[in-house]
């Protein structure tokens, strides 16, 4: 289960925000992902910043964000080499970004560098061919599901389970780096009022919410509602 809050972005306040978190004088690194269904490039787009307790997904197929404007927020972020940024074996996320960039799908021209290190992106797979799961596994000590890694990312409303997939494969980047001594662990310097603990009952409430998983025990409406409670008073 994710541990940091998930914010879904869909419209170009969103892409704003994103872009004005990744610029903050705090940000040195940030972990992404991206999940797609052929042919469309991408699906979602996935930032899990190292100074914020939040992950961003970026509905790519929202009609409020046009073309242009992906192609402009992508060009913005991944071309700022101030800040790192952590993928995981990233050669196919980095073709489709690149054709992403592309201001028209017929444009013949991306607008990222052909290879990904020169972004200043780092890759947290290195030379052995390993997959995220076994990495993950090995270095946080915990299993991560791949159940929806095929499932159709083109489908909205996306289910709680992508969504928590979508986030946990960005967010997991940022523990493996800090692990490995790639980024440094730093104190949470956005969101200083939130007590620490508060996203762990806001992801409560969102998985009781569809009563699963319910551990044995039958958990509904009552139970959400008592997490979302628990949530507000430790924000």
């Amino acid at each position: 289960v994710p541990k940091r809050k998930i914010t879904v972005v869909n419209d170009v306040s969103g892409l704003a925000h994103i872009r004005e978190t990744l610029s903050s004088a705090y940000c040195h690194a940030v972990a992404f992902d991206c999940e797609w269904r052929d042919p469309r490039p991408l699906s979602t787009l996935q930032f899990c910043p190292a100074h914020v307790q939040e992950t961003f997904i970026v509905d790519v197929t929202s009609p409020s964000i046009s073309r242009r404007e992906l192609s402009d927020f992508i060009v913005a972020v991944f071309c700022d080499t101030t800040v790192k940024k952590l993928g995981f074996a990233p050669e196919q996320d980095w073709r489709r970004l690149r054709a992403a960039s592309k201001s028209t799908p017929t444009s013949s021209v991306s607008r990222l560098p052909a290879d990904f290190e020169d972004a200043n992106v780092i890759d947290l797979q290195g030379g052995v061919l390993v997959s995220l799961a076994s990495v993950v596994a090995y270095t946080l000590g915990f299993a991560l599901d791949k159940r929806c890694q095929r499932s159709n990312w083109d489908v909205r409303p996306l289910s709680q389970q992508q969504l928590f997939y979508a986030a946990l494969d960005a967010e997991v980047l940022l523990a493996i780096a800090t692990q490995k001594g790639v980024v440094e662990s730093t104190p949470q310097t956005s969101n200083a009022s939130r007590h620490r603990d508060a996203h762990l009952y806001e992801t409560d409430s969102m998985l009781f919410r569809d009563r699963t998983p319910n551990f044995g025990a039958e958990l509904g409406a009552s139970d959400a509602a008592l997490f979302s409670t628990d949530a507000r008073n430790f924000g």
